[in-house]
């Protein structure tokens, strides 16, 4: 994503687009904003693997061209946004596809709302980790590879699997079951304490799940059921402004 030099001189921009949903909305005009994008640049547009996508071969001179479009159409760039938005990915689930159980595309932006305000006061902003979200356990959005993957299971609860890694090489495990959807940021607001407080040096979120195990991370989280929820009470009457 952003920015990124070519072998041959030029530019690609690879540019987040929320759960891959390309659509003109009250606060933003991405499908209008791509189409002025292929049509002035008239170069190769790939499809990314997490949704997204990326422009290629685009000279230096046309750089803040690229850059003047999207402000102009109200895109929020790569750049400024979240890690945990930019790696974030749903299938689309209810109500387009029939075996969804419960919400998955509708749900995760809201969820990762709420999620990068508690990563932003915890100061783990800039950690890259993936969280993937689908409406049943047929995991179309590749949940069981993912540091967090929430996998819908009964109508607003999903279980949660923890331990994969943000390319998606290992498998993770189920660390909880029907966790309610309005349980979810609590949930992982307690996992990302505890990663906090006792990670290893440079150790990411999937590596440090997998390390420590399901039952330790059971007992850890489980111990700041009371802390969490008072965060999360706490960021919800601020702005809601990441740092």
């Amino acid at each position: 994503m952003g920015w990124q030099t070519q072998k041959d001189g030029l530019w690609s921009y690879g540019l987040c687009i929320e759960n891959g949903r390309i659509r003109n909305a009250d606060s933003i005009d991405i499908k209008s904003a791509l189409r002025e994008l292929a049509r002035t640049l008239g170069t190769e547009i790939r499809l990314a693997g997490n949704q997204s996508l990326i422009f290629c071969d685009i000279e230096s001179n046309r750089r803040t061209l690229v850059q003047e479009i999207l402000s102009r159409h109200r895109i929020t760039t790569s750049e400024k946004t979240s890690f945990v938005r930019r790696y974030a990915m749903a299938c689309v689930a209810l109500p387009t596809c029939g075996l969804a159980i419960t919400e998955a595309e509708r749900r995760l932006p809201t969820l990762i709302d709420e999620i990068e305000r508690a990563l932003a006061r915890l100061g783990l902003n800039s950690e890259r980790f993936t969280i993937r979200m689908t409406g049943c356990p047929n995991g179309c959005a590749r949940p069981y590879v993912a540091d967090v993957g929430l996998v819908g299971k009964a109508v607003d609860r999903y279980t949660v699997f923890l331990g994969g890694t943000l390319l998606g090489t290992r498998l993770a495990f189920i660390y909880k079951e029907m966790v309610g959807a309005s349980d979810l940021v609590d949930e992982l607001t307690r996992l990302f304490i505890v990663y906090k407080r006792y990670r290893q040096i440079g150790e990411s979120l999937g590596d440090y799940s997998y390390r420590v195990g399901k039952e330790a991370l059971l007992a850890a989280c489980d111990g700041l059921v009371d802390e969490s929820q008072s965060f999360n009470a706490s960021a919800s009457d601020s702005t809601g402004e990441t740092e």
